[in-house]
């Protein structure tokens, strides 16, 4: 018997050991954010100097209340206002600390490091891709992000360019598809993507339904703009995203070419033929 419970007991500290092992590998911070700290347990990912100014915030607490308050000695003085990193958190810190705070916890996900993908000599279109989003423009953190977007990542960590590769690779230009074939033409050695993003986010091609004359229903592609020729781009991904139960978009891309197809105004639900016209809609919407 005595055997049997210690095996149960051993097991049982193993199992312990395995979940600690599994919570330390789920907070773990991607590369450049650590732990914020500002309570026992708080493992939100943030910068490095927004954990000092957590640090500092605490250490100062005591001074920025006034325990004759509404709130007794949970009262911030005049230009404070509680941090709230959690629900109980009630240091006194600034507004615009209150603020970082906030978009930190929406942010905690995101910067996981079990999160993230890294994409070595990354391709589009079966080429190497340039290191500027726009030809000679947008270059580096612009056009790494916009590939991770593309692969429905958040965005790019981190990122380093191979230069003088244009020669022997050929890079291309991912806005336009243009293609630099010349010595000094710089691609990416690598990109690394954090925070997928969940499917439910993320619509392909998408669509809305209208009513016709005679009371059928059908489905046209979104068409770029919001109403005829204004709105177009961010406003009608917006309007979309809303219909869907989002906020608003927080990427899309509109099509290259005329679509083969007609396409509907989401603002005004005028139809865009396309025997009449080039009607352009979205390749790919991600709300949030």
């Amino acid at each position: 018997m005595k055997r049997m419970i210690f095996g149960v007991l051993v097991a049982g500290f193993a199992a312990i050991l395995l979940v600690i092992a599994a919570q330390a590998q789920s907070d773990k911070c991607r590369q450049g954010f650590v732990w914020r700290e500002a309570f026992a347990g708080d493992h939100v990912c943030v910068t490095p100097a927004t954990r000092t100014q957590a640090a500092e915030d605490n250490r100062l607490a005591s001074t920025r209340i006034d325990p004759a308050g509404a709130y007794g000695p949970n009262t911030c003085i005049s230009g404070y206002v509680w941090r709230e990193a959690s629900p109980g958190d009630l240091v006194c810190v600034t507004p615009e600390t209150r603020e970082q705070t906030k978009y930190d916890n929406s942010q905690a996900k995101n910067r996981l490091a079990t999160d993230e993908y890294k994409y070595t000599r990354p391709l589009w279109n079966d080429r190497r891709l340039d290191w500027c989003y726009k030809w000679g423009a947008d270059c580096g953190k612009r056009a790494a992000d916009n590939f991770c977007m593309r692969r429905r990542w958040t965005g790019a960590s981190a990122f380093e360019a191979d230069p003088n590769i244009g020669a022997s690779s050929p890079t291309i230009v991912m806005s336009t598809n243009q293609v630099c074939d010349q010595s000094n033409c710089t691609g990416f050695t690598y990109i690394t993507c954090y925070g997928k993003i969940p499917a439910n986010r993320v619509f392909a091609n998408p669509k809305i339904p209208a009513q016709l004359e005679d009371g059928s229903i059908r489905e046209f592609r979104l068409d770029e703009c919001y109403n005829w020729d204004t709105g177009c781009g961010r406003q009608a991904a917006n309007a979309f995203c809303t219909e869907e139960g989002f906020v608003r978009s927080f990427y899309y891309v509109r099509d290259a070419s005329p679509s083969s197809v007609d396409t509907l105004t989401i603002g005004t639900y005028e139809v865009c033929d396309v025997n009449d016209y080039d009607c352009y809609g979205f390749q790919m919407i991600i709300c949030q």
